[in-house]
């Protein structure tokens, strides 16, 4: 990812947050943001090996909500991608997931799986 995206690929980053009415330091480790500045986009890329659920709850409810914080105002739009290895289409799953074959293509609002094995 990095070859092909330079510095526009952040791989690993970590945030800290605090959550109202907690005083507490919070953590959070995304796998992965890909920056695309011609669509002012940030893609959040969340890396499994198998497509499964649990990829869509961290993300809807922690990594978007974190990263739509930090970029309100911004004029930056959010996409989710989930990066995965191997995709069963019967895994269960909240919503349905849009199948991207180019993960440049990830859209704000829709939920992406990207297939590497392809």
């Amino acid at each position: 990812m990095q070859e092909e995206h330079g510095l526009r690929y952040i791989p690993q980053q970590w945030w800290e947050y605090r959550c109202s009415g907690d005083e507490r330091r919070h953590f959070a480790q995304t796998d992965g943001l890909l920056l695309l500045p011609a669509r002012k986009l940030c893609l959040l890329l969340e890396v499994k090996h198998s497509h499964t659920p649990e990829s869509f709850w961290q993300v809807e409810n922690l990594y978007m909500p974190l990263l739509g914080r930090y970029l309100r105002n911004s004029g930056w739009g959010l996409a989710a991608v989930e990066i995965c290895k191997w995709f069963d289409p019967q895994t269960p799953f909240p919503v349905r997931p849009s199948l991207l074959e180019d993960l440049l293509s990830a859209s704000p609002g829709k939920f992406s799986v990207h297939i590497l094995n392809r």
